[in-house]
């Protein structure tokens, strides 16, 4: 598993979990993002939160991927 670890930008204050890593993985399908909030490999602030989870600029967002889930392009 691969961690990842994104701070939630200002334009994403008081938006929900699940727009945040849209906006963070863009290549990372919708259903590998439902996947993962059911296996609670997301947390916020090290607290495992459900998808409609509100964030706030500033906060720590950690991702939990499978190694084959992730691809970075080039």
């Amino acid at each position: 598993m691969q961690k990842k670890e994104i701070v939630v930008p200002q334009d994403y204050d008081g938006k929900k979990a699940s727009d945040c890593l849209r906006f963070a993985f863009p290549g990372l399908p919708e259903s590998m993002i439902r996947k993962l909030f059911t296996a609670r490999d997301i947390r916020l602030d090290n607290i495992r939160i459900p998808r409609d989870q509100a964030v706030r600029s500033g906060q720590l967002l950690t991702v939990f991927l499978p190694d084959e889930s992730f691809r970075e392009d080039p």
